[in-house]
């Protein structure tokens, strides 16, 4: 927009009368309210999670009676479709893993609303109709991330076990729907189980990669990538990287990118850092400092070599004493830091609303791909600020 203003939000107006020189002469006019929409979903549903992918993007939407569906999307037009399938128990849970739109599947999470089992669902998207399910019972696993690789028509899914605690890898071949046998990842004598909470898949290698979540408070440490093969179900954790991660993104082309914000003292701010990680050596390169602050989402853009990485906040004034710089601006939003991947300078600051991790049977405070790009139009999707449309901006 001509006024620079982000989508899927409100803003106060007022008008002020002002001379040549730009001094206010006259008292302020009453407040009007602007609501700049990019298209709340239907019925006053809420989103839960989204595929962005032009015209076969799927969201994942909580009713107004509390059940769930998941509708066709098209993030060309902002128009929502036809409903794919849906869940009308209070409580019940979908959440749109990812997309392959040549082959016309989808994976889905769906928890239902009797026992919290989880069904792993692929359908079909051109025909309307359930492909496959394997029943992950509460019992055993909690689903902790997801990705889909479209190259290959199939998906991987890290999951954590209830009672080892023990994470692994499920492979789900989308043409059948059938899920293979557990990779196990970790709780293995090298690394401690339950190490892994991120999950990111290299489109172009077809391997899949775990990474970890920092500690909420004090976070030191180093851990080593898990790198999985699907084909041969072998995993090699080699180097290391901060063990403090809040997101991890592949940029398709061989580098892995580490997302980090460790911190020493509950009365130092941390400091956000950026580290690449070479997928075939596993080994990690310099990282960059971005800024004080801990982050909360990451993307990349591997055609134009750029990071999208989120902030719940500006970074403020840093003082000794708090985590959190002091924020006079009561109607600051979040921000998305613009990074050359190169040589680490933040092109530009974004001013806009990142909601993260709206899933919230399937993932547990872990990663939820809430910030999705489209490089060929530098366009980029996330969650508005109340969670009833999906943001788009550009960068």
């Amino acid at each position: 927009m001509a006024l620079g203003l982000s989508t899927s939000a409100g803003y106060s107006v007022r008008v002020l009368a002002v001379d040549s020189k730009q001094r206010i002469t006259g008292q302020a006019s009453p407040v009007s309210n602007l609501v700049v929409d990019d298209g709340r979903a239907p019925d006053g549903s809420t989103l839960l999670s989204f595929i962005a992918a032009g015209n076969n993007s799927l969201v994942a939407l909580r009713t107004v009676a509390g059940g769930t569906e998941v509708r066709r999307y098209s993030t060309e037009t902002g128009v929502y479709g036809t409903v794919l399938t849906s869940d009308p128990g209070i409580g019940s849970d979908y959440h749109v893993i990812g997309v392959s739109p040549d082959s016309h599947r989808v994976l889905l999470a769906h928890a239902t609303q009797a026992g919290g089992d989880v069904r792993l669902e692929t359908w079909d998207t051109a025909l309307g109709a359930l492909v496959g399910t394997s029943v992950l019972r509460a019992s055993e696993y909690r689903v902790v991330a997801g990705r889909v690789d479209a190259k290959r028509n199939r998906a991987a899914v890290l999951v954590r076990a209830i009672t080892s605690n023990v994470d692994s890898v499920l492979p789900v071949d989308l043409a059948g729907g059938t899920v293979g046998a557990p990779i196990i990842a970790d709780g293995n004598g090298t690394i401690a189980a339950g190490t892994y909470s991120l999950l990111e898949l290299d489109q172009s290698t077809g391997s899949v990669f775990l990474g970890k979540i920092g500690s909420a408070i004090l976070c030191l440490g180093g851990v080593a990538p898990a790198k999985i093969d699907l084909d041969t179900a072998t995993v090699t954790t080699v180097g290391s990287v901060s063990a403090c991660g809040r997101g991890i993104a592949s940029d398709g082309a061989g580098t892995l990118y580490n997302l980090a914000a460790g911190s020493v003292s509950t009365k130092i701010a941390p400091t956000t850092t950026l580290t690449p990680y070479d997928e075939t050596t596993q080994t990690a390169g310099d990282g960059f400092a971005l800024r004080k602050g801990t982050p909360s989402t990451l993307a990349v853009d591997g055609i134009h070599h750029l990071a999208l990485v989120s902030f719940s906040a500006p970074e403020g004034a840093i003082y000794f004493g708090a985590q959190q710089g002091f924020i006079s601006d009561n109607n600051a939003t979040s921000q998305v830091a613009v990074v050359d991947l190169s040589t680490g300078e933040v092109l530009r600051t974004l001013n806009t609303g990142i909601v993260t991790n709206r899933g919230g049977l399937l993932l547990h405070g872990t990663q939820d791909s809430s910030l999705q790009l489209d490089p060929a139009t530098r366009s980029a999707w996330t969650y508005s600020p109340d969670g009833t449309q999906l943001q788009q901006f550009s960068y």
